[in-house]
C-alpha cells in the first residue's frame, strides 16, 4: 500500500528528527570525552549547527511542537557556551540572545536563568560591568523564583567577581561572596561552599592577607574532600600552592601541586593537568630550581600540543624562553620564543605576539645584535599601539599602555645605544619620539577629543540616554544629600550608594559607547605624538628650550631641544635620581626652622644630576620642562645654577634666570595650541572663588559676618556629600577643613587689580559647587579658586576641590567638586589658577604621568593651569598670589614671567625665602 503524502512528510520529519538528535548526542560525547580541547570544541559546534538547521527546516507543525522548540533553544544555548569557552564572544551573543526569548515563551524559567547568566558573564569580556550586573540579577530573581539555590548562590558569587576584580569594590566583593557562602550552607550545598570558600581565600590573597587565605582555602579543600569533590580539591590546591609560594612555603607549595597532579591523574582531565605542570614549572623557577622548572614546562608544552590546545602552548613557550634566558642560554631562548611567536601568529594572538618580539628583541639587544634588535622592537610597538587604539575606555588604554611602559623604556635605551653607536644617524632623535610616543597618551587623546567635540556627531539616542543617567545620578546625589543630614541607618545609605554605584557605570560605559560610534572620535583614536622636526618648527622659539627626562632602571636620559638643535645626556638610573628627590625634597623643600643643615648639599646634589650636563645650553632661555617619574613632583625653580667649580660655594635658585614651564609632553602643548587656535578671547577679566564655608560651626552663619577667623572642624560623619566621596578624600589626604582666611585676603587683593565691569567674586556661601559649574564662567578669561584642594593618589576621582558645604541657612549641600565635575566643564579661559593644597598631583600612572585636576582643567579648554605640588602655607600663597596677579594685570607680564617675578620677590624676604613658601606653584601649559 503506498504512502499518502501526509504519511511521506509525518515519515520524513520523523527521519529528519532522528538525525538531530544523533547529531546532537555526536556534539555531546564530543564535549564529555574531547576533555575540554578546541578541536573538540569545534567539532561539538559543528554537530549542534547540523542539528541546528534540521530541526529549523522541519515542518511548521513539526517546528513549532513545544519539545522541538525547547530543543532548539538548548541547542542555541551550548553553541554560545562553546563559543564562549573559545573565546569568540560576539558569535557566544548571538547564540544566547536566541536561546533567551524562546525559554522565556516556553516558560521554562530554570533554563532562563542559567542563559541569562551565561550573558551576563559573557559581557564582562567587552568590558560592559554594568551590563554584566544586570543580567546576573535577572537571573538571580529567576533562581528565587524557582528556589534554584544553587543559581542564587552562583550569582552572588559572580557579582563578587565582578566587584572585587573589574570595579575595584573589594568589600562589596567579598560581602557578595559571603552572602554566595550562607546561602550554600543553608541549602546544603557542600560542592558550592567548596568554591566560595576558595572565592573568599581569593579575595583575601588579593588584599596580601595570606594568612586569612590560606585558612579559607584550607577550609576549602577540607569540604571537597568530604564530598569527594575532586575538581574542586585540585583547583583549590593550585591556588593554595600560591600562597605557600608567596609565603615562602616552597615544600607545601609543591606538596599542594602534587596534590592537583594526582586527583587530576584520576579524573583522567589532561587539560587541567598541564595547567598544573605550568605552575609547578613558575613555582620551581621562583625558588631557582632552573632544571626542574624547565623539565615540567616542558611536560605542559607536550600535552598542550597534544590537546591541540594552542593558545596555552604559546604562552608556555614565551615563559620557556624567559626561563632559558634566565639560565643564560641565549640561542635556546631565541628558539623557543621564536616558536611562540609562531603559535601567536599562527593563532591571532596579538598580545602574546608583541610579547614575544619584545622578549626577543631584548635578548638581541643584550648579544649587542642592535639592528636585529630594532626591528624587533619596534614590530612590537606597533602591534601595542594597534592593541591600544582598539580600546574605547580611556582608564582601560590608560592601564593598558601603563603596564606596557617597559617596553618602551628599552626601546629608547636602543635608540640611544644605536646613537652613542653612530651619532649622525639620527637615532637619538628617534628615541625622543619613542619618549613623546611613551607618555601622556591619554592625555593627547582626552584633548583631542575635546577639539573634536565628539557629541555633535553621536547617536541621537546614545545622548538621550546620557543625559538620563546623568539627571538620575543629579536626583539621587540631592536625595543623598538630604538623608545624610537626617541620621541614615547604615542599611539606608548602602542602598542609596549601591543604587548610584550602578548609575556610574552606566554613565561611563554610554560614555564609551559614544566615544566608540561616533565618526569625529573614529578621527582622533590616535593623535600622533611629535618628531623632533615637528616640535621645533611648531612649538618652539628661539627664546625656549625643552627638557625632556625619560628615567630607566639601568640608565636614564635627557634630551635638551632648541629651534635648531638637538642634544642627548645619559643620567643616571632611576633609583639614583629619586633618592636624590626624595633627599631633596626632605631637606630643601621645608621651613627654613626645619630645614636640616645640609639642606643645600641636596639641592645641590640634584641639580648637578638634572642640569649640568645641559648648564652651557641654558643661557637665558624659557625652559619647558617635561618630567619623568618622581620629577614630576618637584619645582624645578628651587634647583640652582649648576656650579662650575668644587670651591664655589653660593648657589643661585634657577628661577633668577629662567622662566620655567611644566608640560605632561611636547606633544600636549601642540594640543592645545590647536585647541585655543581661532578661538575668540573671553570677554572679561576674571573670576574669583574664595573663602568657602565648610561646616555649621562657621560664625558666618551664626551673624551672617565674614570676619570671623575661627577654625571651622565639621563632622565628617554628618557632611552631606556624593556617595560619601570627600569624607573618603579628606580621610586618604590627611586634610581637616579648617577655614582658610588668607583666601579672603587673596581674593581682595586680586579684585583689587580689576575695574569692577572685568570681575566678578564669589565668597562665603556664594563659593559653592553651582558658582563653580556656572556657564557664565566661560566669560572670564582668569579663573581663580582659592580653597581647599583634595590629592587622592590611589583614587584620582576623589580629587576635586572643596567648595561650599552649606548654604545661608546652614542646610547641608554637595560642595564637592569631583574631578569627573571638572571634566564636564566648558571653560575656554586662558589660565586657571588653582591657589589650594596640593592641586598639580594626583595618582601617577607609567607611561601617562600624574593624573590630576590640571587634566581636567585643561580638557575644559584651559590653556594654562597653575597649581600647587604640595600643602601651603595660607599667608604666604596669599602675599605670592598679590604679587603674580599685580605682573599679569597690571605690568601686562605673561602668566610665566608674571611667576618668575613674584618667586624672585618672594624669595628675597627673609620671612618667605624658604622655597617651601614660594617654589610650590608650577605653571603647566602654554608659556605664551
Amino acid at each position: 500500500m503506498l504512502a499518502t503524502p501526509q504519511q511521506s512528510v509525518i515519515t520524513q520529519a520523523n527521519t529528519d528528527r532522528l538525525a538531530a538528535e544523533k547529531a546532537v548526542a555526536e556534539a555531546e560525547k564530543l564535549t564529555q570525552e574531547g576533555q575540554g580541547t578546541a578541536v573538540s570544541k569545534r567539532l561539538a559546534i559543528e554537530k549542534y549547527l547540523e542539528a541546528l538547521q534540521i530541526y529549523k527546516n522541519l515542518p511548521a507543525s513539526e517546528a513549532s511542537a513545544r519539545e522541538v522548540r525547547l530543543q532548539l533553544a538548548a541547542i542555541l544555548k551550548k553553541i554560545g557556551r562553546l563559543y564562549q569557552s573559545l573565546g569568540e564572544a560576539e558569535q557566544a551573543l548571538v547564540y544566547y540572545n536566541q536561546a533567551v526569548p524562546i525559554f522565556a515563551e516556553l516558560g521554562e524559567v530554570l533554563l532562563q536563568a542559567r542563559t541569562l547568566h551565561d550573558l551576563g558573564m559573557l559581557y564582562n569580556v567587552f568590558g560592559e560591568r554594568q551590563k554584566v550586573l544586570d543580567y546576573l540579577e535577572a537571573a538571580q530573581r529567576l533562581y528565587q523564583q524557582v528556589g534554584d539555590t544553587a543559581g542564587v548562590g552562583l550569582t552572588f558569587s559572580n557579582m563578587g567577581w565582578i566587584h572585587y576584580f573589574f570595579l575595584g569594590a573589594r568589600q562589596k566583593g567579598i560581602e557578595l561572596y559571603e552572602q554566595a557562602l550562607k546561602v550554600y550552607q543553608k541549602a546544603g550545598d557542600r560542592r558550592g561552599e567548596s568554591v566560595t570558600l576558595s572565592l573568599l581565600a581569593w579575595a583575601y590573597y588579593g588584599l596580601g592577607n595570606n594568612e586569612q587565605a590560606l585558612n579559607y582555602y584550607k577550609q576549602a579543600i577540607e569540604v571537597a574532600r568530604q564530598v569527594g569533590y575532586k575538581s574542586g580539591e585540585a583547583r583549590a590546591s593550585i591556588y593554595i600552592s600560591q600562597v605557600y609560594e608567596a609565603l615562602g612555603k616552597k615544600q607545601q607549595a609543591l606538596d599542594a601541586l602534587m596534590t592537583a597532579e594526582k586527583l587530576y591523574q584520576e579524573l583522567g582531565n589532561s587539560l587541567e593537568l598541564a595547567r598544573v605542570y605550568r605552575h609547578l614549572g613558575e613555582v620551581y623557577w621562583e625558588f631557582e630550581e632552573l632544571q626542574k622548572a624547565l623539565r615540567f614546562y616542558e611536560k605542559s608544552v607536550s600535552i598542550y600540543r597534544e590537546l591541540g590546545e594552542r593558545i596555552d602552548e604559546g604562552i608556555v613557550l614565551s615563559e620557556m624562553g624567559r626561563l632559558y634566558n634566565s639560565m643564560d642560554k641565549p640561542q635556546q631562548a631565541l628558539d623557543t620564543l621564536n616558536q611562540s611567536l609562531s603559535v601567536t601568529k599562527a593563532t591571532r594572538d596579538r598580545y602574546g605576539e608583541a610579547d614575544n618580539l619584545y622578549e626577543i628583541a631584548r635578548i638581541e639587544g643584550a648579544q649587542n645584535n642592535l639592528a636585529e634588535s630594532l626591528i624587533k622592537m619596534e614590530s612590537s610597538i606597533k602591534i601595542t599601539e594597534d592593541l591600544r587604539t582598539s580600546v574605547s575606555s580611556q582608564n582601560l588604554r590608560t592601564s593598558f599602555f601603563s603596564m606596557r611602559e617597559d617596553r618602551y623604556e628599552f626601546y629608547i635605551d636602543l635608540l640611544m645605544k644605536l646613537h652613542k653607536n653612530n651619532p649622525s644617524a639620527g637615532y637619538d632623535a628617534k628615541a625622543l619620539h619613542a619618549s613623546e610616543r611613551s607618555r601622556a597618551r591619554s592625555l593627547l587623546e582626552l584633548l583631542a577629543e575635546a577639539k573634536a567635540d565628539i557629541r555633535s556627531s553621536a547617536n541621537t539616542e546614545l545622548l538621550e540616554r546620557e543625559s538620563a543617567i546623568g539627571k538620575q545620578i543629579n536626583e539621587l546625589e540631592k536625595r543623598q544629600v538630604e538623608l545624610l543630614d537626617s541620621q541614615p541607618t547604615p542599611e539606608q545609605i548602602t542602598a542609596l550608594e549601591t543604587e548610584l554605584f550602578k548609575l556610574y557605570q552606566q554613565y561611563e560605559e554610554i560614555k564609551a559607547e559614544i566615544k566608540a560610534t561616533s565618526p569625529s572620535y573614529a578621527a582622533i583614536t590616535q593623535p600622533q605624538p611629535l618628531t623632533l622636526s615637528e616640535i621645533q618648527s611648531t612649538l618652539l622659539d628661539e627664546n625656549t628650550i625643552l627638557l625632556e627626562y625619560s628615567l630607566g632602571e639601568e640608565r636614564s636620559y635627557l634630551w635638551a631641544v632648541t629651534k635648531t638643535s638637538i642634544n642627548s645626556y645619559e643620567l643616571p638610573k632611576q633609583a639614583d635620581i629619586e633618592k636624590a628627590v626624595q633627599r631633596f625634597q626632605q631637606e630643601e623643600l621645608v621651613p627654613i626652622r626645619m630645614r636640616p643643615a645640609q639642606g643645600v648639599l641636596a639641592v645641590d646634589i640634584l641639580s648637578q644630576i638634572l642640569l649640568k650636563p645641559v648648564a652651557k645650553q641654558l643661557e637665558n632661555k624659557r625652559l619647558a620642562i617635561v618630567a619623568d617619574g618622581r620629577l614630576q613632583t618637584i619645582p624645578f625653580s628651587a634647583l640652582v645654577i649648576p656650579r662650575e667649580s668644587q670651591t664655589q660655594n653660593t648657589f643661585v635658585p634657577l628661577m633668577m634666570q629662567h622662566e620655567i614651564v611644566n608640560l605632561p609632553s611636547a606633544s600636549t602643548l601642540a594640543v592645545l595650541r590647536n585647541q585655543v587656535r581661532g578661538r575668540q578671547l573671553a570677554p572679561k577679566t576674571i573670576a574669583v572663588l574664595a573663602d568657602p564655608v565648610f561646616g555649621k560651626n562657621d560664625g558666618r552663619l551664626d551673624r551672617n559676618t565674614v570676619n570671623s577667623n575661627n577654625d571651622i572642624i565639621p563632622n565628617l560623619e554628618n557632611l552631606p556629600i556624593t556617595q560619601v566621596e570627600l569624607k573618603d578624600a579628606l580621610r586618604d589626604a590627611g586634610i581637616k577643613l579648617t577655614r582658610l582666611s588668607g583666601t579672603r585676603i587673596e581674593a581682595e587683593a586680586i579684585m583689587a587689580l580689576v575695574p569692577e565691569a572685568e570681575r566678578i567674586q564669589f565668597l562665603d556661601f556664594q563659593a559653592n559647587k553651582t558658582s563653580a559649574i556656572n556657564p557664565n564662567l566661560a566669560q572670564y578669561r582668569i579663573i581663580h579658586f582659592a580653597t581647599h584642594g583634595i590629592l587622592n593618589t590611589a583614587r584620582p576621582e576623589l580629587s576635586g576641590i572643596v567648595m561650599s558645604l552649606v548654604d545661608e541657612q546652614g542646610i547641608p549641600q554637595n560642595g564637592f567638586l569631583r574631578l569627573s565635575d571638572i571634566f564636564n566643564l566648558h571653560l575656554p579661559a586662558e589660565l586657571v589658577v588653582l591657589s589650594a593644597c596640593q592641586t598639580g598631583q594626583g595618582q601617577e600612572v607609567k607611561g601617562e604621568g600624574i593624573i590630576g585636576l590640571t587634566r581636567g582643567f585643561m580638557y575644559a579648554g584651559a590653556a594654562r593651569v597653575l597649581v600647587s605640588l604640595w600643602k601651603v602655607d595660607d599667608q604666604a600663597t596669599a602675599e605670592l598670589m598679590k604679587r603674580f596677579y599685580r605682573g599679569m594685570l597690571q605690568e601686562k607680564l605673561t602668566p610665566a614671567a608674571a611667576l618668575r617675578q613674584a618667586q624672585v620677590e618672594m624669595s628675597q624676604i627673609p620671612q618667605w625665602s624658604s622655597p617651601y613658601y614660594w617654589a610650590a606653584f608650577v605653571l603647566q601649559g602654554e608659556w605664551l
